[in-house]
């Protein structure tokens, strides 16, 4: 004879707060990995391509900026491009933000034209070439080893939940 009715082992309420904190978890852990790529690959001297997530090392710098600033990897000589803020995600806002805290960065990420004298610039007139240095990286992409390793622990984490 067939038993009527079932039995439940878990919450449905208690699964779905976990749940929130799984994903909220998930996006910092990814925003994160995000937020390293983008420190070392600057300190590498390399870019990362926004569209295609593809790391890209920079040219080397002209004579004539190696002569102003001395030398070093392009986008690390004064170490203002690794400062980044982060906005954690949370259960009320599931999106982590990441803040590059210089001004300049923007220019170097479409390239610009310094403004003719009487401004105050080392080299006036100079032609500044693109340098694509925030984005992200294809590892953390979708289907990327970041990405597959961050869902697998995504994956355990659900089904760690069902079972308490």
């Amino acid at each position: 004879m067939a038993r009527k009715g079932f039995k439940s082992t878990f919450s449905f309420g208690k699964l779905a707060k976990k749940f929130d904190r799984i994903m909220v978890n998930n996006i910092n852990v990814l925003g994160n990995n995000i937020n390293k790529a983008i420190q070392d690959n600057t300190k590498a001297g390399t870019g990362i391509n926004p569209k295609t997530g593809k790391a890209k090392k920079f040219r080397k710098l002209s004579p004539t900026t190696e002569k102003i600033h001395g030398g070093g990897t392009p986008l690390n000589r004064t170490g203002k491009m690794l400062k980044t803020r982060k906005i954690l995600a949370t259960r009320a806002k599931p999106r982590f933000i990441l803040i590059a805290d210089t001004f300049y960065g923007a220019f170097h990420q479409s390239g610009y034209k310094n403004p003719p004298p009487p401004t105050k610039n080392w080299v006036p007139n100079a032609k500044i070439e693109k340098r694509e240095w925030f984005g992200i990286h294809e590892n953390i992409q979708p289907g990327g080893s970041q990405w597959n390793k961050a869902q697998l622990e995504m994956h355990l984490r659900i089904k760690s939940a069902f079972k308490k």
